[in-house]
């Protein structure tokens, strides 16, 4: 081989390096951590998970944007003088411009180039150039899209929201405009019960006045009743502990581990020594609780995974694969594909929440590992156990499990129930192998003398129906609450429910009521993993524990009632839509609600005001 010849073979094996380099670098996807403001973002451009200094991504240089922590000040609003803006107008803009960035670039995976972020094929700088939202030289940088964003402005009368304190106030009050956990929202949308800032709405004739105008009859807006006093979200006996996520007053999720349940997670990772045993459904990501994780790995404790997979070799939520690599020791139920019977695999899923914490410490009930559920936006009823005896029974399923035999391919596990617990009695159960609603549940139904109180996901379970009914029928007061979203579902039974003369309401917050509890008799709590389905008993992997104990049993059903009084009585017997008008927070949250592809004002049910008007 000539001289030559070698020098084009390496020019050209060079090339299709560089060129593979190239082309590896373009394609390389991260995830969105953090939006700083609308100019600076946080990609996890180490994969890391967590925020490092190094990774803020400024785009649209040269560029402006009217900034809400500019409006704080009525000195700075002299910034925009030239904009030829209202004042109403520069203060919606500055939300409208933060929610703007938010549902296209919270939670996502990106794609860099050049300093543009890539949703897809889709360049958000150039989607964020037209949106009207962006201005360079005092000038949008598309006028017709800024006065479509005008004309919507002056036809909506905007308040700002505050879930927490129960207040709302008009867009340029000084103290609505340093509220953090605030929903900017219309006037219409207001919960019953909401009570006026008295700083911005000290005219109280122009306050009735302008109230009776834009009154909730005018809408048909039947919100919930936020003027319920708070009741105890926490109740421990020192041996158990039940926890439960107040979603009525968390109208945006967040990644921040601010909830009794994440900081319990949190805590119960740390505070491990030798192993960490985890089966959930997936992983969407929550930094503190990832960084507990790593913290354990690195001072030695053993952590397991067990976790589901689709026939599509994929999760439901996208973090769970880096949780994998993270962990290491992880299965996964593709296992069930080994005994030549794939469709028994993709009707089942592996969907526990559960933890084991030095086999001697479990926590479970309905809450994945998620930020929507780790940060109460969702609402859920978790449980902490010290007991070796309950723990013992846990491992024995989760050995199953990691030893590749999920769903029907499980053992069932014995001496698991009656297990006594100082003053509390606690009996666990496995899908699919304990058959829980037939053989469990229908029987406790069959059992009440005087009420149960349902706060459930779902109920699709006929059988399960049909013992509501026949409690029902022998005098037993039932109340049910639903989420609204499956509320929609042809399969749901809260129609036939309701024409037995079951009281059953479907809840009116942006997030999921994403319990699976049952109450009975202020003796019996059931609360699991579990929904109320013939899947969740007869194919997936749950978990279900019965607790007796008065205490615990009424602590339950107090927040049950005080879930009952926010929603209003109209819900009895119309269904709420999951994302809408109907649900409070849900047209400015950043989630799909309702799982039809499209968030907040690209969702029709979000845009009925407009047709209204």
């Amino acid at each position: 081989m000539t001289k030559h010849k070698i020098i084009i073979i390496c020019v050209a094996i060079l090339s299709f390096l560089l060129f593979s380099v190239y082309n590896y670098q373009k394609s390389k996807s991260y995830d969105i951590l953090a939006i700083k403001s609308p100019f600076k973002i946080i990609v996890d451009l180490n994969n890391n998970g967590i925020e490092d200094d190094d990774e803020v991504i400024t785009i649209l240089n040269g560029y402006n944007y009217i900034k809400r922590s500019d409006l704080q000040d009525p000195k700075n609003f002299s910034k925009y003088s030239s904009y030829n803006l209202s004042k109403k107008e520069i203060i919606a803009l500055s939300y409208l411009t933060e929610k703007f960035v938010s549902d296209y670039l919270k939670d996502k995976t990106v794609t860099l180039k050049d300093n543009n972020i890539y949703l897809g094929t889709t360049n958000f700088n150039e989607k964020f150039l037209n949106s009207g939202f962006v201005f360079k030289d005092n000038k949008p940088t598309n006028k017709k899209a800024l006065k479509k964003e005008l004309k919507y402005i002056n036809k909506t009368n905007f308040v700002i929201y505050n879930a927490k304190s129960n207040k709302y106030h008009t867009i340029d009050c000084k103290y609505g405009l340093l509220a953090h956990n605030y929903v900017f929202i219309s006037k219409s949308q207001l919960p019953k019960g909401v009570k006026p800032c008295k700083y911005c709405h000290t005219d109280k004739n122009n306050y009735h006045k302008h109230n009776k105008h834009y009154s909730h009859k005018k809408y048909n807006f039947h919100g919930p009743n936020l003027n319920v006093k708070p009741v105890p979200i926490m109740i421990s006996n020192g041996s158990i502990k039940v926890l439960i996520t107040d979603y009525t007053t968390k109208l945006k999720p967040d990644r921040c581990c601010n909830t009794e349940v994440c900081k319990e997670l949190v805590k119960q990772i740390n505070n491990s020594q030798k192993s960490i045993d985890i089966a959930i459904y997936g992983y969407r990501k929550v930094p503190p609780v990832e960084k507990a994780l790593k913290n354990a790995i690195a001072r030695g404790v053993k952590i397991r995974l067990v976790y589901d997979i689709n026939s599509c070799n994929t999760n439901i939520y996208p973090d769970t694969m880096y949780l994998v690599s993270i962990i290491k020791n992880a299965v996964n139920d593709k296992a069930t594909f080994s005994t030549g019977q794939p469709s028994a695999y993709t009707n089942s899923i592996m969907h526990d929440k559960f933890y084991i914490f030095d086999d001697k410490t479990v926590m479970t009930g309905s809450a994945n590992l998620s930020f929507t559920d780790m940060s109460g936006f969702n609402c859920n009823n978790v449980v902490v156990i010290n007991s070796a005896q309950v723990a013992q029974v846990y491992k024995q399923e989760f050995e199953q499990m990691y030893n590749t035999r999920f769903h029907y391919l499980k053992s069932k596990i014995h001496e698991k129930e009656n297990i006594q617990i100082g003053n509390t009695n606690v009996s666990v159960y496995f899908s699919p192998k304990d058959l829980t609603i037939e053989r469990i549940i229908i029987p406790l139904i069959n059992s009440a003398r005087k009420q149960i109180c349902i706060p459930a996901f779902l109920i699709t379970d006929y059988k399960l129906a049909q013992a509501l009914i026949n409690a029902k029928q022998r005098g037993v007061d039932i109340k049910i609450i639903l989420d609204a979203a499956n509320a929609k579902s042809p399969y749901s039974k809260h129609r036939l429910l309701r024409q037995h003369g079951i009281l059953v309401k479907t809840e009116t917050f942006a997030g999921k009521l994403h319990s699976k509890t049952m109450i009975i008799d202020n003796t019996y709590s059931v609360i699991g993993s579990m929904n109320f389905s013939k899947s969740g008993e007869h194919k997936n992997d749950e978990n279900v524990l019965v607790i007796k104990n008065s205490k615990i049993t009424v602590f339950n059903k107090i927040f049950f009632e005080y879930l009952w009084k926010k929603i209003d009585n109209y819900w009895l017997t119309h269904d709420a839509s999951a994302e809408g008008l109907d649900s409070l927070g849900s047209c400015s949250d950043g989630i799909d609600n309702d799982y039809d592809g499209k968030i907040d004002m690209e969702d029709e049910g979000c845009q009925i005001h407009h047709r209204k008007k």
